[in-house]
């Protein structure tokens, strides 16, 4: 698919790049909370994203953004790619508040998906794979217990030890996993 050059005339004089052309990009996932994406207008430009997410509660989420760039580095430039950032995150934004369901559905036997959702699917997948290995938080045990119970992250020492005051933080698949690691 060819793209038009960048709509900024700053932007599209410092890519050198004045007509509609193929450009190189991609985006993916490392873990559960972290994303990227790589942009690279012209052979010589690119534009790498960093997106680091962070729950909050079960409703919403922290996100840090990490923008680099090899063109327009002076600091008056930055300026021009926030506005760029935000404008595409407000844009997001509008359309994932109309979706629904907001909680996505435990399987996908109700979607239709497109070649373009083969990531959204991998992603699914790796959320599924990441619960059976037992790191999801039960969050129905932990707001049932939330005014009585204190919890801690769990770490890899709490296999091994019994010398912990404060409980683990339930997690989802994962009970039948670390009873049967602590015997």
């Amino acid at each position: 698919m060819k793209h038009p050059p960048l709509h900024d005339e700053k932007m599209r004089e410092a890519s050198k790049r004045e007509v509609n052309a193929v450009i190189e990009g991609g985006t993916g996932h490392h873990g559960v909370s972290t994303l990227w994406t790589h942009i690279h207008p012209t052979k010589e430009v690119f534009i790498h994203q960093y997106l680091f997410e962070t729950p909050i509660d079960e409703n919403h989420t922290k996100v840090v953004l990490l923008n680099m760039r090899n063109f327009l580095t002076d600091r008056e430039d930055d300026a021009r790619f926030i506005e760029r950032n935000r404008v595409v995150a407000e844009q997001d934004r509008d359309v994932l508040e109309a979706v629904r369901p907001v909680v996505t559905p435990p399987t996908n036997t109700h979607e239709v998906f497109v070649i373009h959702d083969a990531a959204i699917a991998r992603y699914r997948d790796k959320l599924r794979e990441w619960q059976s290995r037992g790191w999801r938080i039960d969050v129905g045990t932990v707001n049932r217990t939330k005014d009585k119970t204190a919890y801690a992250i769990p770490c890899p020492e709490r296999r091994f030890s019994k010398n912990w005051a404060i409980d683990a933080i339930p997690l989802i698949g994962a009970r039948e996993r670390h009873k049967s690691a602590a015997e």
